[in-house]
């Protein structure tokens, strides 16, 4: 049975056309009869409809709700991935298992995507290259072993990848602190993310780094 190549076109959200190869149950044909031609009209229609559900799944955007008390053992905490992206946290005593020098918080994006964009109170521009795959988020210390601190801000966090990956932490909906209801750590609130478009193949961030 030949197969038969169809040029999709959609406008719906971040995608603009698309092309997949289809296989009609009948080989369009001036005999084909009524009930065949229904045939191959629905499954068209059956194509059409997972095509829309996967291009609303590619623009869905999810909320990762967060309440998270941490032990100070140093351990890195993945908190979220969002494809090439990686939210990740740590709580640990400044002065190795010594709690009286204090506590440390810090929360990061890691990306494994060269030149991912991130805009946040303290850096505007690109990271990903080789040794600059971390860019930091929250870094909160204490210097006592019953010193309380807690805060909420990180603002007007982004990160998006050349691949299309968003993150999005904000100081209104997240909140952070040390020593906080009998935990060394405490990380409350929310992160979004979602799947968007790519970077064009084109693109070079050493001519359009942001200042």
């Amino acid at each position: 049975m030949k197969k038969q190549i169809l040029p999709l076109l959609f406008t719906t959200g971040l995608v603009s056309t698309s092309y997949a190869d289809f296989e009609l149950p009948h080989s369009p044909s001036e005999q084909l009869s009524a009930s065949q031609v229904n045939e191959n009209l629905q499954a068209l229609n059956t194509a059409l409809n997972e095509m829309q559900s996967s291009i609303d799944l590619l623009n869905k955007t999810n909320s990762t709700e967060l309440l998270l008390r941490m032990e100070a053992t140093g351990e890195q905490i993945t908190l979220l991935t969002q494809g090439s992206l990686v939210v990740k946290a740590s709580c640990s005593y400044l002065n190795g298992n010594d709690s009286s020098s204090g506590r440390g918080l810090a929360i990061w994006t890691e990306s494994a995507s060269v030149a991912s964009v991130v805009a946040n109170d303290q850096l505007k521009g690109y990271y990903g290259h080789e040794g600059d795959t971390a860019v930091g988020w929250v870094q909160l210390n204490t210097t006592s072993d019953t010193q309380v601190k807690w805060q909420n801000y990180v603002d007007q966090g982004v990160t998006a990848s050349t691949s299309g990956d968003v993150i999005i932490m904000d100081g209104e909906s997240f909140g952070y602190g040390i020593n906080i209801q009998g935990s060394d750590c405490l990380i409350v609130g929310n992160i979004i993310s979602f799947k968007g478009s790519s970077a064009p193949d084109s693109f070079d961030p050493d001519e359009s780094i942001p200042k």
